[in-house]
């Protein structure tokens, strides 16, 4: 599973540590919900 540009999550968390990362959720069509850790830098909220 992956983001593609344009795609819109919920923040839920964030942790500095190693970087900053970003605990988001991400609601598919055909999935349902789904919650992972991304780098800060792979979503624009960072750019």
């Amino acid at each position: 599973m992956y983001l593609v540009k344009g795609d819109r999550v919920q923040l839920l968390e964030f942790n500095d540590v190693d970087g900053f990362w970003y605990f988001v959720k991400y609601i598919s069509k055909s999935d349902g919900a789904l919650m992972k850790w991304v780098k800060c830098e792979n979503i624009s909220i960072c750019k």
